[in-house]
């Protein structure tokens, strides 16, 4: 997936530039930036298995409107992870951990003494 290829490769540029090369890739602004938003998500939870994590995600625009979707019922987020496991499984994953907020997120509770299994999460919160 070239997405994935242009995060691993660009990791000396903001998000506002990645959003730019991935919508050079993809044909609606709003597939792009779920592709922005997915891949830090796929690869910390391929990355790290042993959290709980939750499969909801709630879109985020304002205060009056939050919708909520399934990380499992969603084709993108799917197309993404299979391509981080099949990735793993040839061990071909890049580090792009400074975009994953569910990564920095675990680190930080295993710095203050919590145990990886013991680890779960909300739901995630995605901004427009």
């Amino acid at each position: 997936m070239e997405a994935i290829s242009i995060f691993e490769n660009k990791l000396d540029v903001n998000e506002e530039q990645l959003l730019y090369l991935i919508k050079e890739q993809t044909i609606h602004e709003k597939v792009a930036i779920e592709i922005l938003n997915f891949i830090p998500i796929a690869y910390c939870r391929v990355l790290i298995t042993a959290p709980v994590y939750s499969d909801e995600y709630i879109i985020y625009k304002s205060e009056s409107d939050t919708t909520s979707y399934s990380f499992s019922a969603d084709r993108i987020y799917n197309m993404i992870l299979d391509e981080y496991k099949l990735r793993a499984a040839n061990g071909q994953i890049k580090e792009i951990g400074q975009y994953s907020a569910e990564l920095t997120a675990i680190n930080k509770a295993l710095k203050n003494g919590a145990e990886l299994k013991n680890l779960s999460s909300g739901p995630m919160y995605i901004m427009l």
